[in-house]
């Protein structure tokens, strides 16, 4: 059995370019067993380019659905996928796994073994709007309960929580008054 395990955790902001895709991907398996990536804008495409440069390792996508783009009060064709997860595992870690999404583009999880102990890896992309609504409160009703944290298994959660709520939650956090919630931060392209 493995004595600890390095888990880097990252919201990405789109990883669609090869830049962004070396500066994360390079350390995966090599400075960390388990690399966990969200705010992707991972595609069928991106994924089958991903694959192809780095075919060592063992990924997991979990794509979310295409942006309307508006232009002018009309709708444009759908230019990207929104939201998104892609979860790393350094291939000495795990030889068998199986994925299952919950969302997609915001909730899966990877079930694996190491050695002879049941581990389920629990990849989190929360909504961002902080208000209680609808969407958030079904998110959270999924994520918690027994199918996905199942308790005979040992469960590790990551991800983005977008849950800065209370004073406390963004305390030292500088551009708290540009993304507090509420506000929708425009989406880097870079």
């Amino acid at each position: 059995m493995t004595d600890r395990l390095r888990i880097t955790h990252q919201n990405v902001a789109s990883i669609t370019t090869r830049e962004k895709q070396h500066f994360f991907l390079k350390s995966a398996g090599v400075e960390n067993e388990i690399l966990n990536l969200v705010e992707t804008h991972t595609s069928p495409q991106v994924e089958f380019s991903i694959r192809k440069m780095y075919p060592h390792l063992v990924m997991f996508f979990n794509h979310g659905p295409k942006m309307a783009v508006k232009k002018g009060g009309r709708n444009m064709p759908k230019k990207e996928h929104i939201k998104g997860t892609l979860t790393v595992f350094a291939p000495s870690l795990i030889k068998d796994a199986a994925h299952t999404i919950i969302i997609p583009g915001m909730l899966s999880y990877i079930d694996f073994y190491i050695g002879e102990h049941p581990y389920r890896y629990v990849s989190v992309y929360a909504p961002s709007e902080a208000k209680e609504d609808k969407k958030s409160f079904e998110f959270f009703e999924k994520l918690f309960n027994k199918e996905v944290l199942d308790p005979d298994m040992h469960i590790i959660i990551s991800g983005d929580w977008n849950s800065a709520r209370t004073e406390l939650d963004h305390h030292n956090y500088k551009d708290w008054e540009h993304y507090k919630p509420g506000t929708r931060r425009a989406i880097n392209d870079g």
